[in-house]
């Protein structure tokens, strides 16, 4: 089967070539870098340094521009709105982690399931199947229309993929794993793992203790759960004195020495008489002397054989693979996961975020060399995750910091700012000498040397009731609806926080289990919430806590405001919300010290206090913009019209044309 599909998918493309390559509508090329978590402060303190020449080559002149991002800089809202060109309320994604309107259990806003198609008697169905959430079509979608030919790779916001005329599109988040998290289904199966440890973990992985029975044990990763539940069986096989280990899983079979990857293994289940699905996995024997630690990689869809379709023609996917080979097909760095677990070490994240790194760069730089293009939309997501990670070896005030760590480690953040200017280099080199560059991020990051727990101020504020303590949270519940245990005791309940820094009444005739009085008694809760909220101080330092607090209609304009959340909470620099209260638990304190790993942030942090960069080879208005005028301004460059409903404008400087 999978050779016939290889043997279509040429066919294929052999006529599109006998066809020849459609004739494009203009002259003009330009490749825009959605680099996320750019930040404009390690950004000019780099260029001072002279550390990274190409980015200082594009801050010649008009600097580094300020990108400013959506209300309470939420990565899902503001990559909508540098795609349409609009805001939350006219895009209708408010945050990554939004209440389901019947359960109240947290749901990942931006993937939303639809029904699969299938056959009677259960002889084949179509795999998983999503539905697009964001409304308004993406600044590439109109310029293919427009005959513009594009190429989308990985940009954060553009999973389901969508058509583009004369383009291609490499899916970006929220593509999830085969669990259908965010890329965070890892597996830590280990010899010594404590009763305690077992189960689901914080950050979304499961630990699963090995029992050996002469020297061999068995165990099962959580496979596909999207339209069928299916699992994979697991062996392992250990030698002890060789400090080594044999392991089987999903068909595919690896011997590792302790401390070694593998390289990416292709595994596969079947869901019905018709229908496979592959995937892609690597593994890590931490451990094989007197105990032994496994890592497993979140299983990866596989571009031959997906379990929905990651890409635009179906086929592009697998078209790049059979270019460059086993690639990354998640766009949220997975082992970000185990490191903030705890289960990975820094030095095993770095090496994951440089192969996703080069990964991406591989993939970047296919398709300049193609030529046939006359923009490319690329994600670069390494950043971002490495910033928020490693933060804390750069920062001797936070409760994370540890000087051994810092002065192993401390260089890890501004080392990916050299790759990424390293790859600018290699790009200009390589790009036409008519050819335009822009690189944009729709945040950056600050340090969070605090946590805030709305929910636990809530309850101290007797407007959150409980009918039995709130379990640990999982970020596993998002895909797996069992893990959500909600204690909410509803009929005593005003308001809850969900998501970075949203709170939520619970209103009588909205609300399922409503109980506030719209109107009036809704009015008056809403300006005690923000009375006490914006007067919050952190005991110890004195300092304010909470930058601001906005209503829906302050926040956000558009016919899909209605479904947003009812108060925006943003934290001034230094604090962010607490992993809890984002998915709906409760911390211990309502402000403590971060003792994470996850040591920087831009969700829930005032957005004035993280904006993103904008660096281009195009002559720009102004020294800030927000990131709903990139839209505007790329339509203008190719001389396009910006529609009507655009909350952003152009900032090109002076007419399209040069």
């Amino acid at each position: 089967m999978r050779h016939v599909r290889r043997l279509c998918l040429a066919a294929l493309a052999l006529a599109a070539l006998a066809c020849g390559s459609p004739p494009s509508a203009t002259d003009r090329k330009l490749i825009v870098l959605a680099v996320e978590g750019l930040d404009p402060e390690l950004t000019e303190r780099l260029i001072q340094a002279g550390r990274v020449p190409h980015l200082a080559e594009l801050a010649r002149g008009r600097g580094v521009v300020r990108v400013m991002p959506t209300p309470g800089a939420d990565a899902s809202s503001a990559w909508a709105s540098f795609a349409t060109g609009t805001n939350p309320g006219k895009h209708g994604i408010f945050d990554l982690v939004m209440p389901d309107p019947v359960t109240g259990r947290p749901s990942a806003k931006p993937l939303a399931h639809k029904a699969s198609a299938r056959w009677p008697g259960g002889w084949w169905s179509e795999g998983a199947a999503y539905r697009t959430v964001r409304v308004g079509d993406p600044f590439w979608t109109r310029l293919g229309r427009a005959d513009i030919r594009t190429a989308v790779l990985f940009v954060p916001g553009t999973f389901p993929p969508e058509p583009i005329p004369l383009g291609t599109s490499i899916a970006g988040t929220p593509l999830p794993d085969w669990a259908g998290g965010p890329g965070s289904g890892y597996t830590w199966l280990a010899s010594d793992a404590a009763p305690g440890q077992v189960g689901p973990t914080r950050y979304g992985g499961r630990v699963e203790r090995l029992a050996f029975s002469r020297n061999v044990a068995y165990a099962t990763l959580v496979g596909i759960r999207e339209p069928e539940r299916v699992d994979l069986p697991l062996t392992v096989t250990w030698n002890p004195e060789a400090r080594s280990a044999n392991i089987e899983v999903g068909g595919a079979s690896v011997h590792l020495a302790e401390g070694q990857q593998s390289r990416w293994l292709e595994v596969g289940v079947r869901l019905n008489p018709i229908t496979s699905v592959r995937g892609l996995v690597r593994l890590h024997l931490v451990k094989a002397g007197n105990d032994v630690q496994l890592y497993v990689s979140p299983i990866q869809w596989h571009p031959d054989q997906p379990p929905s379709a990651m890409s635009y023609p179906p086929g592009a996917a697998s078209t790049l693979f059979d270019r460059l080979g086993e690639y990354r097909t998640l766009a949220w760095p997975e082992a970000s996961w185990a490191l903030a677990d705890g289960y990975l070490s820094d030095e095993q994240f770095l090496a994951a975020q440089d192969e996703t790194f080069t990964d991406r760069a591989a993939a970047l730089m296919n398709r300049v060399e193609s030529g046939d293009w006359d923009l490319i939309v690329a994600g670069l997501e390494c950043l971002d995750t490495t910033t928020r990670l490693m933060w804390r070896t750069i920062d001797p005030g936070h409760a994370a910091y540890d000087p051994a760590v810092a002065a192993r480690f401390g260089g890890a953040i501004e080392q990916h700012y050299v790759k990424l200017d390293e790859l600018v280099g290699q790009l200009r080199a390589r790009l036409p000498a008519d050819a335009d560059l822009v690189l944009v991020s729709a945040y950056g990051a600050y340090t969070a040397r605090h946590l805030v727990d709305l929910n636990r101020w809530l309850t101290d504020a007797g407007l959150l009731q409980w009918t039995a303590p709130p379990a640990a949270v999982t970020l596993a519940s998002l895909a797996d609806s069992s893990l959500w245990q909600d204690s909410v005791d509803w009929a005593r309940t005003s308001a809850r926080a969900m998501g970075a820094g949203r709170i939520y009444l619970n209103v009588r005739g909205r609300d399922p289990r409503g109980v506030v009085e719209p109107g009036a008694p809704y009015d008056a809760l809403v300006a005690r919430l923000r009375e006490r909220l914006e007067t919050l101080t952190d005991p110890i330092s004195g300092r304010r806590v909470v930058a601001r607090v906005r209503t829906a209609a302050e926040a956000y304009s558009g016919p899909l405001t209605q479904d947003a959340p009812d108060l925006v909470v943003t934290f001034s620099p230094g604090y962010r919300a607490s992993f809890d209260s984002m998915l709906g638990g409760m911390a211990a304190a309502a402000i403590a010290p971060n003792t994470e790993r996850w040591s920087a942030e831009h969700a829930s942090v005032d957005e004035a206090a993280v904006p993103g960069v904008w660096l281009s080879t195009i002559p720009l208005s102004g020294d800030t913009i927000s990131v709903m005028d990139v839209s505007a301004t790329v339509l203008q460059y190719f001389g396009r019209p910006v529609p009507p409903d655009a909350d952003g404008g152009s900032r090109l400087r002076g007419p399209a044309e040069r």
